[in-house]
C-alpha cells in the first residue's frame, strides 16, 4: 500500500505559503510599480522592479539551449570499451538516423576503425 501524498500533490506548507503570497500579490505589484516609476529609484532597482512586473505579467522569455562538445563541435563519445552487444544495440537505435549522415565525399565521419 502506498504511503504519503499522491504523486504531484503539494504539501500543506507549500499550499499555505502560496495562499499567503497571493494575498499580498496586488500590494507587492503596486509597490514594484511605484519603485519603477520613482525618479529617485536607482536605475538598477528600477530595472529589477520592471523585470519582475513583466516576468509575472507576461512570463519569462524562453531561453534557447544548445548542446555540443568542446568549442561548439559535436559531442565526442568513446565507444572503445563497448561490447559487441552494446554496439549492436546502439546501431539498432541510431543506425536509421545515421543512414544519411555521410559527407558529400562519402566519408561517414568519426574516428577509428569502422
Amino acid at each position: 500500500m502506498p504511503h504519503g501524498r499522491p504523486k504531484g500533490a503539494r504539501n500543506k506548507a507549500t499550499a499555505e505559503i502560496k495562499t499567503l503570497c497571493q494575498e499580498h500579490g496586488p500590494k507587492m505589484v503596486a509597490r514594484l510599480v511605484a519603485i519603477a516609476r520613482n525618479a529617485k529609484t536607482p536605475e538598477g532597482a528600477a530595472v529589477a522592479a520592471i523585470r519582475e512586473i513583466l516576468d509575472r505579467g507576461y512570463g519569462k522569455p524562453t531561453q534557447a539551449h544548445e548542446h555540443g562538445g568542446g568549442g561548439g563541435g559535436p559531442i565526442a563519445v568513446d565507444l572503445t570499451g563497448a561490447t559487441d552487444e552494446q554496439l549492436a544495440a546502439l546501431a539498432s537505435l541510431f543506425g536509421p538516423l545515421a543512414a544519411t549522415g555521410a559527407a558529400a565525399d562519402g566519408d561517414p565521419g568519426g574516428t577509428g576503425a569502422a
